[in-house]
């Protein structure tokens, strides 16, 4: 008699399964195809990134190279064409062809096209905000001669908001540009912020030049 019950069970159960899966086999077929062609596809994306970083990693050195070995332009070429690629290398690589730009003049001062590099990495969300922030910083070091002071120190003031860690350059150039634009008060108060700032003791320079323009302003 309990073989028999169990049989019956065991029928009932087949007829449940089999009933389950007539209305629901397919989604669930479906649903699992769906999870190994994800899966697939973002492996295959993984290894597609993995070797485009690997690959521009090399054109990146190669072109390093060049300039290293005195082929400046065909250095300048190679990093304008990786530039033009986009990705992780991209912002690295136009800071590199504006220095060897500016290098090329043979002058300190950025050239104009150097210049226009520096604020198109400035501009763009998609680079490090803390590589934007050092490009900021070259942008308006190129100008602090030529260019109106207060559109300038507007610049590093947006730049100098959240984490920057170029954030001691940065007010040392804003100290430079308010004695230019003559306010003299504010220019004084920036070093004396300079002296006290912990930070600034990894920059001995920048602390040494603090505490001269501090005296000369003070003197005035």
């Amino acid at each position: 008699m309990d073989d028999l019950f169990h049989e019956i069970q065991e029928d009932i159960r087949l007829e449940k399964i089999q009933k389950f899966w007539q209305s629901y086999g397919n989604y669930i077929v479906a649903g699992l195809v769906a999870v190994v062609i994800i899966s697939a596809s973002v492996t295959y994306w993984r290894h597609h990134q993995y070797k485009v970083r690997v690959e521009e990693s090399q054109l990146y050195s190669a072109a390093l190279g060049l300039a290293q070995d005195g082929k400046v332009e065909a250095a300048i070429a190679s990093l304008a064409a990786l530039s033009g690629r986009g990705g992780t290398y991209a912002a690295l690589a136009d800071f590199h062809r504006a220095a060897l730009l500016t290098k090329q003049q043979k002058t300190k001062t950025p050239s104009q096209e150097a210049i226009k590099i520096y604020e198109q990495i400035s501009r763009n969300r998609s680079v490090d905000a803390k590589l934007r922030h050092l490009a900021t910083l070259h942008l308006v070091m190129g100008q602090v001669g030529t260019a109106e002071p207060k559109p300038m120190m507007e610049l590093l003031r947006v730049a100098k908001v959240g984490s920057n860690p170029w954030s001691v350059l940065n007010s040392e150039m804003m100290a430079v540009l308010a004695h230019k634009s003559g306010d003299v008060a504010q220019a004084k108060s920036i070093y004396e912020d300079l002296l006290q700032t912990r930070s600034t003791a990894l920059y001995s320079n920048v602390r040494l030049r603090a505490k001269i323009m501090s005296i000369r302003l003070g003197s005035n």
